[in-house]
């Protein structure tokens, strides 16, 4: 009887870890961005490829970006910016995200001469990480574009 009841204990303990564990979500990068593209107006954007991101601060080796979005203000006269990544691994993930924080606090060190509007997009920018993938985004609806993500990811 006691090895049929810790048998059951065991297998009740299995089902609830594994009911516990969370799924993870696979995420076409590209989609989002053009939901977050589609949800609100921006200024004429560049795309950016992974061969640019060193020039944006970005100390990335080969194979660590599995796959990316990223799009900036043209013009430089406005912080916008979006840039999403699926990376190799969870930490990998986390040191993208580490450099997207290095990036906006940069931005916001260049960018005093902004008018208050425009510094806001930056101190308010998005900016996190969830299993495999990191985001960041400075855009005029910082907000909406959190949701978003939190939606996405």
């Amino acid at each position: 009887m006691k090895r049929a009841a810790t048998l059951l204990l065991a297998f009740a303990m299995l089902f609830a870890f594994v009911g516990c564990q969370k799924e993870t979500k696979n995420v076409n990068v590209a989609d989002v961005m053009a939901e977050i593209r589609d949800s609100m107006e921006f200024p004429e954007m560049m795309e950016k490829s992974e061969e640019d991101l060193a020039g944006y601060g970005y100390d990335t080796a080969e194979g660590d970006i599995v796959e990316m979005s990223y799009i900036i203000a043209s013009s430089g006269l406005t912080p916008e910016e979006v840039f999403l990544v699926k990376a190799k691994d969870a930490d990998t993930a986390e040191a993208v995200k580490a450099m997207m924080e290095t990036r906006r606090d940069q931005i916001a060190d260049m960018a005093q001469d902004y008018i208050p509007e425009e510094m806001e997009k930056v101190t308010g920018a998005v900016i996190g990480s969830k299993g495999v993938y990191a985001y960041y985004a400075v855009t005029a609806d910082n907000s909406k574009v959190k949701e978003i993500l939190s939606k996405a990811f």
